[in-house]
């Protein structure tokens, strides 16, 4: 399975909007 540079950047924006709005809610 070959991952491009492009999929990782929206792979890791993804999670990163997950973790935050799971962190927020967490905080909340």
């Amino acid at each position: 399975m070959i991952i491009s540079p492009s999929q990782v950047g929206k792979i890791v924006s993804q999670w990163r909007n997950i973790y935050g709005l799971s962190h927020l809610s967490l905080k909340s």
